[in-house]
């Protein structure tokens, strides 16, 4: 069933809402020729529909999506790209502010390289745990603690990250 709901996520958006016209089409036909069964079709109709919406609305929409492996990380924000590998960074650290032109919390963290240059990344709910265990994997100089509790703080500040 999920994977037939990533599958769906695929579908690029002019054909994704011909599918929904015609599967409400499909249902409203199948229930008027089966009307004691009607409302079992319908429950199960919305009950997709809420689940593709829900994956759907996990993405990121303000800027391309966050991409890490065990080699570096890459992330394309509305200030340009920010690369690097795990080797060029030299210090960590989780900020966690309120922005009140948004009016939520902003997650993100902070990277020094060794040439001095500071990164930012901006990490949206669905990659904060990953990517904070993609930091403490790749990063051996981390308390690696601190790293992983990083997704459950709470209030405002600025954690730093590396031992000493």
């Amino acid at each position: 069933m999920l994977g037939t709901l990533h599958r769906f996520r695929k579908i690029k958006e002019p054909y994704r809402m011909l599918l929904i016209g015609g599967l409400t089409v499909a249902v409203l036909i199948a229930g008027k020729t089966w009307p004691h069964a009607e409302s079992l079709l319908w429950i199960a109709f919305l009950c997709v529909i809420s689940l593709c919406l829900f994956f759907d609305l996990r993405d990121p929409v303000n800027y391309t999506s966050l991409e890490f492996d065990s080699r570096g990380f890459r992330h394309e924000g509305l200030g340009g790209v920010s690369a690097a590998k795990w080797d060029e960074v030299s210090d960590v650290f989780y900020v966690r502010l309120f922005d009140p032109f948004a009016n939520q919390i902003e997650t993100e963290w902070q990277f020094q390289l060794h040439s001095g240059v500071f990164l930012t990344v901006l990490v949206e709910w669905p990659h904060r745990k990953h990517f904070s265990r993609a930091i403490a994997a790749n990063l051996h100089f981390v308390l690696k603690e601190v790293v992983l509790k990083t997704p459950r703080l709470r209030g405002e500040g600025r954690w730093h990250c590396a031992a000493g």
